[in-house]
């Protein structure tokens, strides 16, 4: 999605078109970035009350100001490291949402990603 908004602003400068046109996707996309984080942390709490296993419910106890932090700093280092960061981001995003999983209060889920793995599974899809 970073190459696409890359593409465009180059495409616009290209062209030499007005400056509103080459803000028009950048408010756009910014604007999607803003409520990315809003939109999983609600998500994620609808989903794990409406689940249950054995009558007992799954619950979602994750801070929302500290999962909004988190995002925006792993977007920064993956626009940074020009995506290199990427797959480290959804190993971390994962590992945060599934580490405020709840399941009857006693037991907290765990996430061990393999950031090796990810980082060639993604280098694989993109050839």
């Amino acid at each position: 999605m970073l190459l696409f908004v890359l593409l465009s602003i180059l495409a616009y400068v290209i062209v030499d078109l007005s400056e509103t046109r080459i803000l028009v996707p950048i408010l756009f996309y910014a604007g999607i970035f803003t409520i990315l984080p809003l939109a999983i942390h609600g998500s994620y709490r609808y989903r794990m009350s409406r689940i249950s296993w054995r009558g007992i419910r799954f619950g979602y106890r994750g801070d929302r100001n500290e999962l909004i932090q988190n995002f925006f700093k792993w977007i920064f280092f993956t626009i940074i490291t020009i995506g290199n960061y990427g797959p480290w981001m959804t190993i971390n995003l994962r590992k945060y949402l599934l580490g405020n999983v709840r399941f009857v209060m006693l037991f907290l889920l765990s996430y061990y990603g393999f950031h090796s793995i990810v980082l060639l599974v993604s280098n694989s899809v993109d050839s």
